[in-house]
């Protein structure tokens, strides 16, 4: 299972959720990225997937939250998606 992150240099609470998505991934061993959507790559990417709020989450190319998420929450959603690729 691969995270994005898709953030804003410019959006303090993007930031924040880097930090915590960033552990969550290293927790559940989760491969981890974070993408800036001020970069080329992350603009393409924002207007593919229709991304209208930072911090938006993507689990294996697909938007699976927009808006900032707690730790535990983010935690409990990607057990949840891993539990799915194993079913």
């Amino acid at each position: 299972m691969k995270l994005v992150l898709l953030v804003s240099p410019l959006c303090e609470i993007a930031l924040k959720a880097a930090v915590v998505a960033r552990k969550v991934a290293k927790e559940l061993n989760i491969e981890f990225e974070e993408v800036s959507v001020t970069e080329e790559r992350g603009e393409k990417l924002a207007l593919r997937l229709g991304v209208t709020l930072l911090p938006s989450y993507i689990v294996n190319g697909k938007l699976l939250h927009q808006g900032f998420l707690e730790e535990e929450r983010l935690r409990d959603m990607l057990v949840s998606q891993g539990e799915k690729l194993e079913s």
